[in-house]
């Protein structure tokens, strides 16, 4: 009789259909080899749960649109590179660190603002500032000489005393205008032409001028003459012919006390400047048009002689905004005038 047969145990999991073939087999094989070696899916990390308003509102092509074209250019992979990073560092910062790196930047260019300011002042030679033009008029009746370098701060200025200056003719002699510190500022000239019996006896005599530092330039100028009572006469040139006004003895100067007033009058008859006090002492005040005080002349701690019996030197202490030009160029014209009138 025939056995039946023992029933297979069924499985818990279903069985692999068998290969047909070796081909079949190996695909297979590879299949579970791939499933085994595929990575795990990364886990997502949590967001956080405070996003600032960069962080927010800044992604990297906002970033990328903040560089120029020629750095956006897609086959730059250094372009690239810098908008990757300058994204990340930008997206890893809060608002406080951002406003914190700007106002470091800021602090860091005034900084260095301030000192290249300090270091090119502080390498300037003080004294370099002087007249760069010569006298020029005004407008108005008020009218004085154009201001000059000088005029910019108050200075202190030593000045040549020309009373000794040579009455020989053809003789011209030179000066030197300095600061306190005995640098030169200006040159002074004190001319007198040639004359003979048949020059005009109303023609200039002696010229006083102020030249440039280097010499190369007049800056202003004025011509002594006698006017025929035993006086003498000064007068301010603006160019070589227009006539700027006349520095005049007043009436009441006191021969006795050594007080002196002398006033450069416009040809209008406006007082321009006003010198008052003792010449011979050096203790001046100089006056503008409108009173008000511009320089006060004194012997100062500056007088002394040059070299080889040179000239001596008093101080002026010009005041802001005074006229120096013309203040020197009076103080020398009040020499010459009392020069002539001790002969």
């Amino acid at each position: 009789a025939d056995t039946p047969t023992a029933a297979r145990p069924a499985s818990d999991t279903p069985s692999e259909p068998r290969p047909r073939n070796s081909a079949d087999a190996e695909h297979q094989r590879h299949s579970a080899d791939a499933k085994r070696e595929r990575p795990a899916a990364p886990i997502e990390q949590p967001k956080h749960a405070h996003r600032s308003f960069v962080e927010a509102s800044l992604d990297e092509k906002l970033v990328s649109r903040m560089f120029p074209v020629w750095l956006q250019a897609e086959e730059s992979e250094v372009a690239e590179a810098i908008v990757r990073a300058s994204g990340k560092m930008v997206m890893g910062m809060t608002t406080m660190e951002i406003v914190m790196l700007i106002i470091g930047v800021c602090l860091l260019f005034a900084g260095l603002s301030y000192f290249a300011v300090a270091y090119t002042w502080g390498n300037a030679e003080p004294g370099e500032k002087t007249p760069s033009q010569p006298l020029s008029r005004r407008s108005g009746a008020s009218a004085t000489p154009s201001q000059s370098g000088l005029m910019a701060q108050r200075y202190s200025l030593t000045i040549p005393s020309v009373l000794e200056a040579p009455h020989e003719h053809s003789k011209k002699t030179t000066y030197e205008i300095k600061d306190s510190s005995g640098k030169k500022l200006l040159n002074v000239e004190v001319m007198r032409p040639f004359q003979d019996d048949d020059t005009d006896i109303g023609a200039p005599h002696e010229y006083v001028s102020l030249h440039s530092k280097d010499g190369d330039e007049e800056l202003a100028m004025c011509a002594l003459a006698p006017t025929g009572n035993g006086n003498w006469e000064c007068n301010v040139y603006q160019g070589e012919t227009e006539l700027y006004g006349s520095l005049v003895a007043e009436a009441s100067t006191s021969k006795m006390s050594g007080d002196a007033q002398f006033a450069l009058v416009s040809p209008n008859g406006e007082r321009l400047l006003v010198l008052r006090g003792r010449p011979q002492e050096r203790q001046l005040e100089v006056l503008d048009h409108n009173g008000t005080l511009a320089a006060v002349v004194h012997q100062g701690s500056t007088t002394f002689r040059g070299l080889m019996g040179g000239p001596q030197f008093y101080e002026a202490q010009c005041l802001i905004d005074a006229d120096v030009g013309l203040i020197v160029l009076s103080l020398l014209a009040v020499d010459r005038l009392m020069s002539h009138r001790r002969r």
